[in-house]
């Protein structure tokens, strides 16, 4: 969506590269620390009935796979402060999560991270969510 606004936690890259369609280390979000906490919010400006997420961790980048996310959270939002977990993922070692969710209208996702991985770096290298209207 052309309209759509990204944004992040702290973070050593732009916000938007979380969801620009490529999960390349060039266009990864990486967080500025290490923590092994972070989390990214799509706001697509309207609602959509959201059916799928996708999401590509650091060894879809070409990384090494102890630096996947470990431990997240996706939940969809209507209004940005109600908020309903589509997708709790642990102990995540899968460089790809591809996600069918029970249909949720949703003009917000937040992706949220309780542990990077190995360094403590969060590293996410695109979120997809697919829906319609």
């Amino acid at each position: 969506l052309q309209d759509m606004q990204v944004t992040s936690s702290p973070s050593d890259t732009k916000a938007e590269v979380a969801a620009d369609g490529s999960p390349s280390q060039s266009n990864m979000w990486v967080s500025s620390t290490s923590d092994g906490k972070g989390w990214i919010q799509l706001d697509f400006g309207e609602t959509f009935q959201i059916s799928r997420y996708v999401v590509r961790h650091a060894q879809a980048a070409g990384l090494g796979r102890e630096l996947n996310t470990r431990d997240f959270v996706v939940e969809a939002s209507a209004d940005g402060i109600a908020w309903e977990i589509v997708g709790m993922h642990a102990d995540n070692t899968q460089p790809v999560n591809d996600v069918a969710v029970t249909p949720v209208e949703a003009r917000y996702v937040r992706l949220t991270v309780s542990n990077a991985g190995e360094d403590g770096v969060v590293r996410i290298g695109d979120v997809e969510v697919y829906g319609s209207h």
